[in-house]
């Protein structure tokens, strides 16, 4: 069920998207990558508030017992942290490449402010992506977790292990003891008609004939 809380800030979220305006006249003297590097700061933040709300939804659907009422919200809040996390990746190479091109322009000039004004962007840079990695475990956590619990149910022996038998394995075993059963009838009517014409031998080396045989 979604709070208040979430109500508000997804109306703040709208109304950042219908009102650019107010957001460019902020960004407004700001040059390419400290614009960048809010832009990612925001997206961390949205990307981390996603995960906790579908977190929070899927906990509370495990302890109502329920789960299937909010299936497919979750599975929308799962999409839009992909989505997000997506972004994110991007903006940190465009922010990536903005300090590389810098670097590159330096090289072989006796600038030490602008060195170190590079150095410190790319500290940022390195943030941004930790930033990244962490809300990437925190979107599999959910999963990790789910299987961890199985695996000590299994340790437990608390959930009996599925005994599943592939299609394919069966109808291997099917055409194997179809193959056998033909071969047992063959055998059985070569001796047949060995015990009637006892003075022919039939040509099947596989059949150990009486030792009387001539």
């Amino acid at each position: 069920m979604t709070t208040m809380k979430d109500a508000i800030k997804r109306l703040k979220l709208i109304d950042e998207a219908c009102n650019p305006k107010e957001k460019d006249a902020e960004n407004q003297g700001l040059d390419e990558f400290t614009k960048l590097k809010k832009q990612i700061s925001n997206d961390v933040k949205a990307v981390r508030q996603i995960i906790k709300e579908r977190d929070d939804l899927l906990k509370a659907d495990k302890s109502s017992k329920k789960g299937v009422g909010s299936g497919t919200e979750t599975a929308e809040l799962s999409f839009k942290v992909r989505s997000h996390l997506k972004t994110i990746k991007e903006e940190i190479a465009q922010l990536d490449a903005i300090v590389k091109k810098a670097e590159k322009k330096l090289k072989g000039k006796n600038k030490p402010d602008l060195q170190e004004i590079i150095d410190s962007r790319k500290e940022i840079v390195k943030l941004c992506q930790s930033h990244l990695e962490e809300c990437e475990n925190l979107d599999k956590a959910r999963f990790n977790d789910k299987m961890a619990a199985r695996s000590r149910q299994l340790i437990l022996g608390r959930v009996p292990r599925p005994a599943r038998r592939r299609a394919s394995s069966t109808l291997a075993s099917s055409t194997r003891r179809a193959r056998s059963t033909r071969r047992r009838r063959s055998a059985a009517a070569v001796r047949s008609a060995a015990a009637q014409h006892p003075t022919r031998l039939p040509n099947c080396p596989t059949l150990k004939w009486p030792r009387t045989w001539p």
